[in-house]
């Protein structure tokens, strides 16, 4: 018989196991991830809702830059600056994230590695529109309304945005390395977040799975919201 101090446990152990600063400090400590930082100054993004306990897990950096839902306590390590985006809808904070972003990663050098820590709630938290934002709202939340698949809708987002698709991860001269947390075992690492520093060179590669082109991809899993 199962007692509830047995399920209270169990359940303590699985949270445990699934906390976003553990998994990402775990996934570091990892032989091909180790080798893929070693030797370089490090620089971190972290985009989403996970973004403070993701960016709790990724050691010693020389800078970094987080990037939460409005709101969030955002209590975080030191060399580390927050803004705040908006989620569902990206606002002028958001607009505001993604520029900031986008000139963070310019501003690393060849021989440095960034390291991208990506969770749900990133589609929206960090945007930089190639048309005006009230028309990207327009055009992603029709397309939204007409039923799109997540793989449908970020095509969309991708094609209107300068830092969706892989975008952001080609604005840095430096090698980024992807940490990506999930609600979805298996999912594709460009969905999650409308993969900011996965691009189209990585489509097909999944939670579970790393490699790529110009990044490379690693996932963390995680019950957590897109």
């Amino acid at each position: 018989m199962i007692t509830r101090a047995i399920g209270e446990a169990v359940l303590g152990d699985v949270i445990a196991a699934c906390d976003p600063a553990r998994r990402v400090a775990a996934a570091l400590a990892s032989p091909a991830i180790a080798a893929r930082l070693a030797g370089r100054r490090r620089f971190a993004i972290a985009i989403g809702k996970a973004a403070v306990a993701m960016a709790r897990g990724a050691g010693e950096i020389e800078a970094g830059l987080a990037v939460v839902p409005a709101g969030t306590p955002a209590a975080l390590p030191a060399r580390w600056r927050v803004m705040e985006g908006v989620h569902p809808v990206p606002d002028a904070r958001s607009v505001a994230a993604g520029a900031a972003l986008a000139a963070f990663m310019a501003d690393r050098r060849a021989d440095d590695v960034v390291l991208a820590l990506i969770s749900g709630g990133a589609s929206a938290l960090a945007e930089q529109p190639v048309v005006a934002l009230d028309e990207f709202v327009a055009v992603v939340s029709a397309v939204m309304a007409a039923g799109a698949s997540i793989h449908e809708l970020n095509a969309v987002r991708g094609a209107l945005s300068a830092i969706k698709a892989g975008q952001l991860a080609l604005a840095s001269p430096a090698p980024v390395v992807t940490l990506a947390v999930s609600d979805v075992i298996g999912d594709r690492l460009d969905v999650i977040g409308s993969g900011p520093t996965i691009g189209p060179w990585l489509t097909g590669g999944a939670a579970g799975g790393a490699g790529g082109a110009g990044d490379d991809g690693a996932a963390v899993r995680r019950r957590r919201a897109r």
